[in-house]
C-alpha cells in the first residue's frame, strides 16, 4: 500500500538505484524491499473476475515473496531472457503468475536488413560454438552454419547448396567435407562444427542414417521435426530405426516460434541475429532468396475443441522454404550440443589476451576410412600384465569337492 495516495498495487521497478525498488503505479513513489514488504501487513485482498467467468479470483506474484529477494528474481530474469524465449516463458509464468502471450508475429524482408553487416573475418569474434543444419531435396543438399556467442546471439556464417542426386555418393562426400572443414577469425583462431544434424525425414531416410552413423563421434545427428503444438525442442534421441542410428526429434513448431522471436530483437546482444554482407561471395549465400525463405511461413493461431493449437503455414504460394529449416535445424543442434556459451565466452577471450590461437576441436576432422574388403585394419600388440597362477585340481572320484590352490593358500 502506498503511503501517498493510500492506493493499491505498486509494480515495476527503475535503474536509479543500486538496490532494486518499486515504483507506485499512481504517484511514483519510490519503496525499497524492506519498506514494501513490511507494509504488506497493511495490504488487502482484492478480487476480480476473469473476462468471461464469474469465479472470483486473486493474484500474487513471486516479488512478495518472503523467501525470494528482488534481486534474486532480477538475476533470474536477466538468466531466463539470455536463454530465449523457452526459459523466458518459464521465468514469466513461474515468477509473475501470469499467462505467456506469444509475441512472435510476422517479420517483414526489410525489418532484416540493419541485420546485415561486414564481419572482417570468416567468424566473428563474438562466435564461439558453430552448428549446421541440413536439409535433404530430391536433388541437392542446402546447409547452414550457424555461429553462436553469449545469450544465444547468432551469426549467419555460410549457407551452401550442394547439388546432386542423395542416391548416390557423390554429394554425401561433398557434404562431408563441408562438414569438414574449419572457419577463422580474425586474431587466427579457428573453429569447426560441434554439432551439425542432418534432415532424416523424405526419401532419403536410408542415405542418411548411413552417413550420420559412422560420424556419430564427431556429433553428427540424424533428426526428425514434429510439428505439434507444445512439443518440447529437442527430445531424448532413440535408436528404433532400422541402422540402430541416433536419432533426434525436434519440435520444429517451438523452435520456429523461438527463431522468430529472435528475429525480432532489434539490437545486438542476447538472441540478436547477425547476417554477412559480402559482394565478392554473393553474402555467403545470403541473398534475396534466401530472406524470403528464412521468412516464407507465419504462425497462426486456431482453436481445436476448446484449445490453442500454434501452426505454422506459408506465407505465399510457391515460396521455398529450405533457408527456415536449415536454420531450425542449426538451433535444434545448438540443444543438442547444449554448450555453456558464456563459459565459451570466457574461454575464448582468456585466449584472446595469452595471444594464442585454438586449434580446431576434435570434432571438425573428417572420420578415418572403415576397415572394408580391401583395407586390414591394423593390428596391435597389447603386453597384458602377469596375474597370480591360479590351479584348479578335482579329487578322485564322482562329485568330489574342488580344491583350489592360490598364492601358496589353498580351501
Amino acid at each position: 500500500m502506498c503511503d501517498e495516495v493510500d492506493r493499491y498495487p505498486v509494480s515495476a521497478g527503475t535503474k536509479d538505484k543500486p538496490e532494486p525498488v518499486m515504483k507506485c503505479i499512481h504517484c511514483g513513489a519510490l519503496h525499497g524491499e524492506l519498506e514494501w514488504k513490511a507494509g504488506q501487513i497493511r495490504g488487502q485482498w482484492l478480487g476480480g473476475a476473469p473476462s468471461g467467468t464469474k469465479t472470483r479470483s486473486f493474484h500474487m506474484n513471486a516479488f512478495a515473496s518472503p523467501w525470494t529477494s528482488w534481486a534474486q528474481l532480477i538475476d533470474q530474469f536477466a538468466e531466463a531472457y539470455r536463454g530465449g524465449e523457452e526459459t523466458l516463458k518459464v521465468w514469466w509464468n513461474t515468477k509473475l503468475g501470469l499467462p505467456w502471450e506469444n509475441r512472435t508475429g510476422t517479420v517483414e524482408v526489410e525489418a532484416l536488413e540493419t541485420h546485415r553487416e561486414e564481419y572482417g573475418a570468416e567468424l566473428p569474434d563474438g562466435v564461439t560454438v558453430l552448428t549446421c543444419g541440413v536439409d535433404t531435396q530430391d536433388d541437392r543438399l542446402e546447409a547452414e552454419v550457424v555461429g553462436w556467442g553469449a545469450g544465444k546471439e547468432s551469426w549467419g556464417i555460410e549457407y551452401k547448396v550442394l547439388y546432386g542426386d542423395p542416391g548416390q555418393a557423390e554429394v554425401w562426400a561433398a557434404l562431408d567435407e563441408f562438414l569438414s572443414r574449419t572457419w577463422a577469425k580474425a586474431g587466427g583462431e579457428e573453429l569447426g562444427l560441434s554439432c551439425p544434424c542432418v534432415d532424416a525425414a523424405g526419401h532419403y531416410t536410408d542415405e542418411v542414417y548411413r552417413f550420420c552413423k559412422p560420424r556419430a563421434r564427431r556429433n553428427v545427428f540424424a533428426i526428425i521435426g514434429r510439428g505439434d503444438s507444445g512439443r518440447p525442442s529437442v527430445s531424448k534421441p532413440t535408436r528404433n530405426n532400422r541402422r540402430r542410428v541416433p536419432l533426434f526429434t525436434l519440435g520444429v513448431s517451438t523452435l520456429k516460434g523461438t527463431l522468430f522471436s529472435r528475429l525480432k530483437v532489434e539490437k545486438p546482444g542476447p538472441g540478436y541475429c547477425h547476417f554477412p554482407i559480402e559482394p565478392k561471395t554473393n553474402h555467403r549465400g545470403y541473398d534475396a532468396p534466401y530472406f524470403k525463405g528464412l521468412l516464407s511461413e507465419r504462425m497462426v493461431v486456431r482453436r481445436l475443441r476448446g484449445k490453442e493449437r500454434v501452426e505454422w503455414e506459408p506465407r505465399a504460394k510457391g515460396l521455398r522454404n529450405e533457408p527456415l529449416d536449415t536454420r531450425v535445424y542449426a538451433t535444434g543442434a545448438l540443444e543438442i550440443f547444449n554448450p555453456d556459451l558464456e563459459k565459451e565466452v570466457r574461454r575464448a577471450l582468456a585466449r584472446q589476451g595469452t595471444g594464442k590461437a585454438s586449434k580446431p576441436p576434435e570434432t571438425s576432422r573428417p572420420p578415418e576410412p572403415e576397415p572394408g574388403p580391401a583395407m586390414k585394419a591394423p593390428t596391435a600388440q597389447v603386453k597384458v600384465p602377469s596375474r597370480p597362477s591360479v590351479t584348479v585340481t578335482q579329487a578322485p572320484g564322482a562329485g568330489a569337492r574342488r580344491r583350489i590352490v592360490s598364492r601358496g593358500v589353498s580351501w
